[in-house]
């Protein structure tokens, strides 16, 4: 296991070795941090055929967008040993290229949001615990968390700060869902098994529901 950093000065594919530091593409066990502020703003495009399962993927720089190439059905695992993280803290993660007519997915054990944002649209999954065969859990203590399309699963859902927003796709929780930053939901629907709001919740459409009645 190692840890493998973004440094290619500009935008360019996950999947080449001259990219990442050390010269090698991540391998299953590793894991990558995307901080560097280089020359601008950059976009990394997940492109990456090799079944690799990494241990995390940490973003911390606002220049840096981690999105999914025009292939079909990539999906990017996050879950070595079952404890998988992918930690944002600045930058942005964009999952499912619109520019495809398929899903692309990001499987891991825990979301960690404490900045910057994660989007999830209409070709979309971000599935949270689900490489292990067990719901894990997502945590939002800043930053922007969208959900315009697509699916979004996890065990539990708890927003403590930053901004959450629902306008169309879903999100299914097998636990409890906590609402305690800045909330809108004016579509899709989003289901939980007991929903605490914390804070004003701006519903303008769509379908807020608990599974536990």
């Amino acid at each position: 296991m190692s840890t493998d950093t973004w440094t290619f000065n500009g935008s360019a594919g996950w999947a080449v070795k001259g990219n990442w530091s050390g010269g090698v593409i991540p391998v299953s066990g590793d894991t990558v941090v995307i901080d560097q502020t280089l020359g601008g703003p950059y976009t990394i495009s997940y492109n990456n055929a090799a079944a690799t399962t990494l241990q995390a993927v940490v973003l911390g720089n606002a220049n840096a967008t981690l999105t999914f190439d025009t292939v079909s059905n990539r999906t990017l695992a996050i879950s070595t040993g079952g404890t998988g993280t992918l930690a944002v803290s600045a930058g942005t993660v964009i999952v499912g290229n619109t520019g495809t007519t398929t899903t692309d997915i990001i499987n891991t054990n825990t979301v960690l949001l404490s900045g910057g944002s994660i989007a999830v649209n209409g070709r979309g999954e971000l599935n949270i615990g689900t490489t292990t065969g067990s719901l894990g859990n997502i945590a939002e203590a800043g930053g922007s968390l969208g959900v315009s399309g697509g699916n979004l699963t996890a065990s539990t859902f708890n927003v403590s700060g930053g901004s959450f927003s629902l306008s169309n796709g879903t999100i299914t929780t097998s636990g409890a869902a906590s609402l305690s930053g800045t909330d809108t939901i004016s579509g899709g629907t989003f289901t939980a098994n007991g929903i605490t709001i914390g804070s004003a919740l701006s519903l303008n459409g769509g379908t807020l529901a608990s599974s536990g009645g």
